[in-house]
């Protein structure tokens, strides 16, 4: 190893010079060396440490969507259970109004109908619709029930009693006793239950923790990490630990301990004789106190041995005279006693048993008869209520049929009410149209009359007649009342003043004359204009301009009777259309009505077939259950002849039994005797099989005892021979060393220098050949080029990132530096 080094001078005169430090192109300084095996390393492990964090994800997943899974079927089982609850809650409900329908007049309660599918589909509401409208869900039944239950408390007294005093009301009391206390046991395992369910999901929490960290843990690049970061902190402590421990090993080597050598050592090496027979001396007589103390040893393990199994199986003598015994003994004696009193007491009550017994089975015999007559009159009168049960229920199946065909009938009616409804609405608009149409062809009629004010009335939607009569009939009152007033008012002025009545009068003629003139010249202007001449030669003009003037009025009143009319016919065009539609589905509903009767009349054929085949059918098997009856009736016949025959061999075997009872009383009494004395006889066995036990132990311990003591001899035995060829074996070491330390003592003044070569030759192969320093051992190996130095030379190394060997400048990792012991 050593001839293959470079020579290395000495350290003051070398002159080593540092490499300098290369830089990529982003600045971040290269490795000194190759390092790509060692990045294709670490991305390995990076790779596997996140498929590895991949894959413990998916498991957490997996165990949580297994977790889901049941806990979807334990809800899903809840679910079923929740609506079968409910659907018995409905049904209870629902027999409770009848129950209290039964009880109170059906004509003094409102009816309602228990409908429980529609109670049942109230649970898919709970979730999406607020509490108020499930209460206005349940909103009806809830008030038809409580006005049952208003009615059951309001009724009569000695009704109330009636039912209070019924057998059923006790039975009733208990069971509500009984739901109030399951109903407390429930709120308390509801606690439970909650209190369970956060300690679970407590425990879920922590057990998904605890997983992921155990896979974390059994991950080996997880593992690979952590120690590199481990290392990679302690790395600065371990170098100041190096320069603190000098000499002494390392904490994580073990300890080298030499042999420790049989003779005591001198400080210079040099053995003293005296010192040697002196220890042989102490050998000796430690040898003989050794001998002597087990001999006593073994005296003591004999007495011990022989105390023991005294101890473990006590002979016969010492049990008898024990006073414990003695007692022991008295008070069996006196237990004997006390069991020979029980036994003839026994006997006794045997006897009187046995009377008992033979007037139990007489008062058997008669309860038995009194019963079966008791059952046949109550078999007799079960069979009564079922044909009155099947009465009421053919009654009631004949009357739930009736209510069907009225309400079908009623459900007839209805539609074609509905039907004459819609009909007569149909022909008001109808009428209305008409009526319009009429007053619009009035009104026409008395434009063309050139009656303006007839023609206004008409377009104002009035089509009688007789309306604009009254209304004129009405001016006509009104202006004679206005001129009987004016007139009564100028016969009372006339005889006061008369000049001014008469004044009066003349203004009022005047004022009548001057309207009349006024509607003449708006004649006269309309057809000639203001101002206008008339000559004598353009009278015949004036005629024609007339007509033309009277023709030209009548067109204005058509053209403002046809303005007028124009949005009515609109409106009436828009009732027709929607009259028409709705003809046109009643037409088309007539249709399908038609096809729904003929779909009725083909359904009502093949339900008479199906009901012709089983009234055929009904009829075949009421023949085959007469015929089976028939049989029934002479089987039972039969049965009941050799049922009298049974009961005379009962009669005759009950008396064969009463005598063979009592031989079996006789036969007791005696066995009683022998049992007696068998079990005296068993008790004496007994004792002697115990006392036999006892010997067979007591030997069985002897022989265990006897066993161990020659295994534990034999033993000894064995050591005394190993620690004899022990001694012996030390004793010739000794001598030869003996024999070596006097050679040597005469030799040692020519060997001085050569001891003193061996040691620098020791201590350069201990020593590190980098830094050589006293305390500085090779401790750390290089694995690339099998090269030893110490822990502080290659952490130096490492830290300034000068990664290569001082001896042979080769390349080397972080990996590839491992610690190293000398034995």
């Amino acid at each position: 190893m050593e001839s293959r080094k470079r020579p290395l001078a000495d350290v003051e005169d070398t002159m080593v010079s540092k490499k300098r430090i290369l830089t990529g192109s982003n600045g971040s300084p290269h490795v000194n060396g190759d390092v790509e095996a060692e990045d294709e390393v670490f991305g390995e492990k990076l790779e596997m440490f996140r498929k590895e964090a991949i894959y413990r994800r998916m498991k957490h997943y997996s165990k949580e969507h297994e977790r889901s899974q049941t806990r979807i079927e334990e809800l899903e089982l809840r679910k079923s259970t929740c609506e079968a609850g409910l659907a018995a809650i409905s049904a209870c409900w629902a027999q409770l109004v009848d129950t209290i329908r039964l009880v109170v007049k059906p004509d003094d309660i409102p009816t309602v109908n228990i409908h429980s599918q529609e109670i049942f589909d109230l649970t898919a509401h709970l979730q999406s619709e607020p509490l108020p409208e499930v209460a206005a869900a349940l909103g009806d039944t809830v008030n038809a029930t409580r006005a049952l239950v208003t009615k059951f408390v309001q009724m009569e007294e000695g009704q109330r009693s009636r039912l209070l005093q019924s057998e059923n009301f006790p039975e009733c009391q208990r069971a509500q006793n009984e739901c109030i206390m399951l109903r407390s046991e429930l709120n308390i395992l509801r606690e439970r239950l909650r209190d369970s369910e956060s300690q679970k999901e407590s425990y879920r929490n922590s057990l998904v923790a605890l997983e992921s960290k155990i896979e974390r843990l059994q991950s080996k690049t997880v593992l690979a990490i952590e120690s590199r970061g481990s290392n990679t902190e302690t790395k600065g402590q371990e170098v100041e630990n190096e320069r603190k421990e000098e000499v002494q090993p390392k904490p994580s080597s073990p300890p080298v301990i030499p042999p420790t050598p049989i003779t005591p050592a001198q400080p210079n090496g040099i053995y003293d004789l005296s010192q040697i027979d002196n220890l042989t001396a102490r050998i000796k007589a430690k040898d003989t106190k050794i001998l002597e103390l087990e001999k006593e040893a073994a005296l003591l393990r004999d007495e011990k041995t022989m105390m023991e199994v005294e101890h473990k199986s006590p002979s016969i003598e010492q049990i008898s005279e024990n006073p414990y015994y003695k007692v022991v003994l008295n008070h069996a004696s006196h237990l004997e006693s006390v069991i020979n009193d029980k036994n003839d007491q026994i006997h006794r009550l045997q006897e009187e048993l046995n009377t008992i017994l033979a007037g139990r089975t007489e008062w058997e015999d008669s309860i038995v008869n009194s019963s079966n007559q008791q059952a046949q009159e109550y078999r007799n009168m079960l069979t009564k209520r079922d044909a009155e049960n099947a009465r009421l229920r053919e009654q009631r199946e004949q009357q739930s049929a009736e209510l069907t065909e009225r309400r079908q009938k009623d459900s007839v009616k209805q539609a074609s009410f509905q039907e004459y409804k819609a009909l007569v609405e149909s022909n008001s608009e109808r009428i209305s149209i008409l009526q319009s149409e009429l007053s619009r062809c009035k009104a026409q009629l008395a434009a063309t009359a050139s009656s303006e004010d007839l023609m206004l009335f008409f377009l104002g939607g009035n089509a009688d007649e007789v309306q604009y009569f009254k209304t004129l009939k009405e001016q006509k009152m009104h202006a004679e009342s206005r001129v009987a007033a004016m007139e009564q008012t100028f016969s009372i002025y006339q005889d006061d003043q008369p000049d001014i009545v008469q004044h009066m009068k003349a203004q009022a003629d005047a004022v009548e004359a001057l309207s009349l003139v006024k509607s003449e010249l708006e004649i006269y202007q309309n057809t000639f204009g203001p101002l206008a001449t008339i000559s004598p030669d353009v009278a015949q003009l004036r005629e024609e301009l007339e007509k033309k003037e009277a023709e030209l009025r009548q067109l204005r009143l058509l053209e403002t009777q046809r303005k007028e009319n124009e949005a009515p016919l609109f409106s009436e065009l828009d009732k027709l259309s929607t009259l028409w539609e709705s003809l046109d589905r009643q037409l088309k509903s007539k249709v399908f009505d038609l096809n729904t009767l003929e779909e009725r009349l083909l359904k009502s054929g093949v339900d008479k077939a199906k009901s012709d085949n089983k009234y055929y059918a009904a009829m075949r098997d009421k023949e085959a259950i007469e015929s089976e009856r028939k049989n029934l009736a002479r089987t039972l016949e039969k049965q009941g002849k050799v049922v009298d025959r049974l009961v005379d061999v009962e009669k005759h075997l009950k008396s064969q039994l009463n005598l063979v009872e009592k031989e079996n009383l006789a036969i007791k009494r005696y066995t009683e005797s022998v049992k007696d004395k068998v079990i005296r006889s068993e008790k004496e066995i007994s004792d002697l099989n115990a006392q036999l036990e006892c010997e067979k132990k007591k030997y069985h311990d002897l022989t265990i005892m006897f066993r161990e003591h020659e295994n534990y001899i034999q033993t000894k035995r064995a050591e005394f021979r190993t620690k004899e060829e022990e001694l012996i074996g030390g004793v010739k070491e000794l001598e030869k060393e003996i024999a070596q330390l006097k050679k040597k003592r005469k030799l040692e003044p020519s060997q001085g220098k050569t001891d003193h070569e061996s040691e620098n030759l020791r201590q350069a192969l201990i020593n590190c050949s980098t830094c050589r320093e006293d305390n500085a051992f090779r401790s750390t190996i290089i694995t690339k080029c099998m090269h030893t130095f110490c822990k502080a030379c290659v952490d130096a190394r490492l830290a300034t990132r000068q990664r290569k060997c001082p001896a042979c400048n080769l390349a080397f990792g972080q990996s590839d530096v491992h610690t190293f012991f000398f034995q």
